[in-house]
């Protein structure tokens, strides 16, 4: 019996995560009174993924072939902030932005602004399911103002991440991030 069979003869014990149901927590800064947590709950949508083996090796050996993953590409991590009054989000973001570049344009190593972003998913009763964390991401955008008289919606901001990796997973005795791939292995998923 697989995996869905099982979710079909016990359809009460599984549940359905919700999209709504997140909280994103950034860095702190130094020198940046905004704490990365209150940043955090200013983020409306996070969009990340998907991560797929971009290009194959293969072999060919007479009427076979054989095919081996080769380059393994991890898209921008998108996120989306919404503008406050006075405006919260823009200073942090512009800090950040500073420890990657200096005021007269040199660069910083990249341990001084590559940082961790944790996402918590959570139940609909507010129990924590899983863990993302974006590692080695820094900022690649500004926060850009869309401004009209035609609209009267909230200013957001779409900021896209340079991430190193996605760590996934979340287990009671708190080893929180675990390796997607040793996440299903402990679970027996794939």
């Amino acid at each position: 019996m697989n995996f869905l069979d099982d979710t079909f003869i016990f359809p009460n014990t599984l549940g359905m995560q919700r999209e709504y149901n997140f909280e994103v927590f950034l860095p702190d800064l130094p020198g940046v009174e905004t704490s990365g947590v209150t940043i955090g709950r200013f983020c409306q949508a996070v969009q990340c993924g998907p991560y797929t083996i971009s290009e194959l090796s293969s072999v060919q050996f007479g009427p076979f072939r054989r095919s081996l993953p080769d380059k393994f590409t991890i898209p921008d991590v998108k996120m989306t902030f919404l503008c406050t009054n006075p405006d919260i989000i823009s200073p942090y973001f512009e800090a950040w932005r500073f420890m990657i570049i200096d005021s007269v344009g040199l660069y910083n190593v990249t341990s001084a602004y590559k940082k961790t972003i944790s996402v918590l998913l959570h139940t609909r009763t507010g129990v924590l399911s899983n863990i993302l964390k974006f590692t080695g991401a820094f900022p690649k955008d500004r926060p850009a103002y869309d401004l009209s008289y035609d609209k009267e919606g909230i200013v957001k901001f779409n900021i896209a991440f340079s991430v190193d990796d996605m760590l996934a997973g979340y287990d009671s005795t708190s080893s929180l991030g675990a390796k997607a791939s040793s996440a299903s292995a402990k679970t027996g998923h794939t």
